[in-house]
């Protein structure tokens, strides 16, 4: 209905999905999203391809694992009906606590609490900023570091007290880019797609 209404005024149906893959490989996917069932309904299929990691530290959106969804999308979707979505973000995990945190962040500063979000264009700066060297992982297709942070303040009680946090960020840059723009090429795809526009690095949109 959705889909009759809206090219009835001549606007395009888009969808945004996280990833789904081929059933018969096992892998787990969002089947929720029927992309075989709306394929002939819409006009732009946006694959959510990140938040692969979200509760623990790890890549954002792993090349295989990206490619996988795209490769499943293609064949169930016309390929030029296809977008990749990229992340302009990265995140940075708490890994590990020594000491007892202060009251303020005792919440947020713990293994297993929810990661902290950083633009691509800063993520540089943040490496730079503890004196991380972040490195590029192949498997991945995406850049990590790894560094300490210690926060000093009192308990609840109003004791003083520090802890020093182990943290691990992941994110993408200029390769990682152009390594999913080019499955555009490979599939025959209708583009990519970035969340969100402005947060990426400028080699990173010149590389795309």
């Amino acid at each position: 209905d959705l889909s009759t209404a809206l090219h009835a005024q001549n606007k395009l149906l888009s969808i945004t999905s996280p990833v789904a893959f081929d059933p018969a490989s096992g892998k787990r996917g969002y089947y929720v999203y029927s992309w075989p069932s709306i394929s002939n309904y819409i006009d732009r299929l946006r694959i959510m391809a990140y938040d692969y990691s979200v509760a623990t530290a790890g890549p954002i959106g792993p090349i295989n694992w990206t490619e996988a969804a795209v490769s499943y999308a293609a064949s169930v979707i016309a390929p030029s009906k296809i977008f990749i979505g990229i992340p302009a973000y990265g995140r940075d995990w708490v890994t590990n606590v020594s000491g007892i945190c202060p009251a303020d962040v005792a919440a947020i500063i713990k293994v297993g609490a929810k990661a902290s979000t950083f633009v691509l264009r800063d993520a540089q700066n943040l490496a730079a900023s503890y004196g991380a060297t972040p490195t590029y992982n192949d498997q991945f297709a995406e850049n990590t570091f790894s560094y300490q942070k210690t926060y000093v303040g009192t308990t609840s009680a109003g004791l003083a007290t520090q802890c020093t946090a182990s943290r691990t960020a992941w994110y993408m840059d200029a390769k990682s880019y152009a390594l999913r723009t080019n499955l555009v090429a490979k599939y025959r795809l209708g583009g990519v797609a970035e969340w969100t526009l402005g947060m990426e690095d400028q080699t990173a949109a010149q590389t795309i």
